[in-house]
């Protein structure tokens, strides 16, 4: 039973491959949907945030890249309320708080603006030292003051000089002082206060394989700005869909009954499963975003007459706005005697199908680049463009989509700065959008939500 009626508002729901299916043994392809409404009620406020931006001032950054980072923290204090609030950390050769968590009241607001343009350049890149600074103000909060959604954004535009200086080391540090721990969340223990790290890499230089090792241990997201005139229009977007979020730890429990078992599963969250059950926990989903959980289960024999049957079973807990909320739904397959001949293919499942063959082509893709092969990299990608334009959603807006980003990275595979940073990158944050099933292109793509596409209209209009 539902603890309150806002659980509507988020569906869990089932798609099967085909309308029916044989009476023997058999695979069925299951498409597990969580979607959210578009807006918000009138009787939901959006979530109060505590944000923490971690701002890299090494000497690379100097000209645009700084202004424009600074501009853009100056339109999130413009678009934040009394009830948020927000945290500044600059890096260099050490890590400084330009300010901590300050409720954005009118009679601060102006103050903050000065203090961020008095952000100056550094020397030195201590990735590691920003990144914890901004970590220890999000667990040095008091429990009773904490907003609903908690969040840090790192921007990098280069390798760290300064410090802890490999991923590996840095990531355990991120482990060492924060309770992001998978192991609990599959156990059912909730974390007491979840905050997510997302990454941004800058430009051509920075490593994004250390952001998105960061940014995946943070549980958040890995961006890639190419050029610092979009830095504007990707933060106006971050932060929209930030102040979109509509539910946070989002655990699924599937269970097979009736014989069923479960041969496959396709999931970018944590997860864990065997042939009997499987647990997902999605760390956030934003207004107007799905979250689709593909599934290959094997039907047994069924003996009779024709009949619907229940052979998955889903319960999902989440937090909403401080709550928490549980519902259930079942999967019901039709067991028939008619002929595999007329049966048509669910065109939703079809194309989440397409969406995972790219996703799992681009990780095998990245890792031939990250070797030097160019060549089998594009002969990965080449076939995953064949099997999605075979497939029998080949001109759906996701499948176009995908062959889209594909002939991107295509294309930069022809160039040798692949090989060191700003193809890797590219190919990084196409897969990690991709899989999240969320944007990450700066004001374009599938996953474009109407929240953000809404703050990236507001920063366009932004004067200080």
């Amino acid at each position: 039973m539902a603890e309150t009626s806002l659980l509507d508002e988020l569906s869990v729901h089932s798609i099967v491959e085909y309308p029916y299916y044989m009476m023997g043994r058999i695979n069925c392809w299951v498409d597990l949907k969580i979607t959210t409404p578009v807006s918000y009620t009138d009787i939901q406020a959006r979530p109060t945030i505590d944000l923490v931006v971690v701002v890299d001032r090494s000497r690379s950054m100097r000209g645009k890249n700084i202004s424009l980072v600074k501009q853009s923290l100056c339109f999130i204090l413009s678009q934040l309320n009394t009830e948020d609030r927000l945290a500044v950390v600059v890096y260099d050769k050490t890590a400084q708080i330009i300010f901590p968590f300050t409720p954005v009241t009118s009679q601060v607001r102006d103050r903050l603006f000065v203090r961020i343009e008095s952000i100056s350049i550094g020397k030195g890149t201590n990735i590691c030292e920003g990144l914890l600074t901004g970590i220890q103000l999000l667990n040095g909060r008091k429990t009773s003051t904490n907003r609903q959604v908690s969040s840090l954004l790192l921007f990098s535009d280069g390798f760290p000089t300064v410090g802890i200086l490999n991923k590996e080391d840095i990531v355990k540090q991120i482990l060492s002082t924060t309770n992001h721990n998978f192991f609990n969340l599959i156990a059912g223990i909730k974390r007491r206060d979840p905050f997510m790290i997302s990454t941004v890499g800058l430009a051509a230089k920075h490593d994004p394989n250390m952001l998105q090792a960061i940014s995946q241990r943070g549980n958040g997201t890995f961006y890639s700005i190419p050029s610092a005139e979009q830095i504007p229009t990707f933060v106006a977007e971050f932060l929209g869909g930030l102040l979109s979020t509509f539910a946070q730890e989002i655990c699924l429990d599937i269970t097979m009954d009736n014989g069923a078992k479960l041969e496959r599963f396709y999931v970018r969250e944590d997860s864990e499963f065997n042939d009997n059950s499987a647990r997902v926990v999605i760390r956030d989903i934003q207004l107007g975003e799905d979250r689709d959980i593909l599934l290959v289960l094997i039907l047994p024999r069924h003996e009779g007459k024709e009949a619907e049957v229940s052979y998955l079973t889903v319960q999902a807990s989440y937090t909403l706005f401080d709550k928490m909320v549980r519902t259930d739904a079942r999967v019901l397959i039709t067991r028939s005697l008619g002929f595999e001949i007329n049966r048509h293919v669910s065109t939703e499942v079809s194309i989440q199908r397409n969406r995972w063959r790219a996703v799992e082509s681009l990780r095998e893709a990245k890792e031939q680049a990250s070797l030097g092969n160019k060549p089998e990299a594009k002969r990965t990608l080449e076939k995953c463009k064949l099997y999605i334009n075979n497939s029998e959603t080949s001109e759906a807006m996701l499948s176009d989509w995908l062959i889209e980003d594909l002939n991107r990275i295509i294309k930069e595979l022809d160039k040798e700065e692949l090989l060191k940073t700003s193809g890797i990158s590219l190919l990084t944050a196409t897969l990690e959008s991709h899989s999240r099933q969320r944007s990450c292109s700066c004001g374009t793509g599938v996953y474009i939500t109407p929240s953000r596409v809404n703050m990236i209209t507001e920063n366009d209009h932004f004067n200080i």
